[in-house]
């Protein structure tokens, strides 16, 4: 061979491996990271949640603007947090694993082995397509799901399904009352068995403040009683809590 095709094929050569080189080095990357369960999902957006479990009643909740709200099947207000949880927790669920759409078809009984037709619990946020959770994988940390319209069942942390109400109570608000409101003006504590702790508060209607009409007037300290009222009725009790002074008349 002369050593002129000896360099034609060493320059050849050299060119391929730059264009190799090149390519694989600036070549565009497809975006690695997770496959979310419901990619576009932004909590802070869900007007409506729709929840059945199996053999049970329709959950229905709405946000309003103090919150949420229970209005199937009982009108009530609703645990906010609960439901906050919730959709933080789908925002941000991801697919461990996800098996085929060929694989399930090939399988007559698939949806009924996984749980999935008819499901274990079925989602619905705002009017979107439904979520369809099934049963749990053998080791019991994980659960299938399938999304109709997304190919294939995908399989994603258990955890998520805690944070379902699992009954028409389970979100339904525990508060005797709510204080937050701000429409009341008079609070009235009575303890039958002990009537020396029975007290009674009224709020000024002009200067908004608080002060105590039974079993003496005397001023009130507004700060405590606004951070009761916050908190749980049993505060209420302590009469000592929110009165300023036995000595100040009004």
């Amino acid at each position: 061979m002369s050593s002129k095709n000896t360099w034609l094929w060493f320059t050849a050569a050299a060119a391929l491996f730059a264009f190799i080189f090149l390519f694989e080095h600036y070549r565009p990357r497809p975006v690695t990271g997770p496959s979310y369960l419901l990619p576009g999902l932004e909590a802070k957006a869900v007007k409506t949640l729709q929840i059945r479990l199996a053999g049970q009643s329709e959950i229905r909740v709405e946000r309003t603007d103090g919150g949420w709200q229970l209005v199937a099947p009982v009108v009530y207000p609703a645990l906010n947090t609960n439901v906050q949880n919730l959709l933080a927790a789908l925002q941000q669920l991801t697919v461990a694993h996800r098996i085929s759409e060929k694989e399930f078809r090939a399988d007559p009984k698939a949806g009924e082995n996984y749980g999935v037709e008819p499901p274990q619990l079925s989602l619905v946020l705002d009017s979107g397509r439904p979520v369809f959770f099934g049963h749990r994988t053998s080791p019991g940390d994980q659960v299938f799901v399938r999304v109709p319209g997304i190919e294939g069942v995908a399989i994603v942390s258990a955890e998520v399904l805690n944070l379902f109400p699992r009954d028409t109570n389970g979100w339904r608000e525990t508060r005797l009352a709510d204080f937050n409101a701000g429409t009341f003006d008079r609070i009235s504590v009575t303890n039958m068995m002990k009537s020396q702790w029975s007290f009674a508060l009224q709020r000024d209607p002009t200067n908004r403040l608080w002060a105590m009409t039974y079993p003496g007037k005397t001023r009130a300290d507004g700060e405590k009683v606004e951070e009761a009222t916050e908190r749980t009725p049993e505060r209420m009790s302590i009469r000592e809590d929110v009165r300023e002074g036995a000595d100040e008349e009004i």
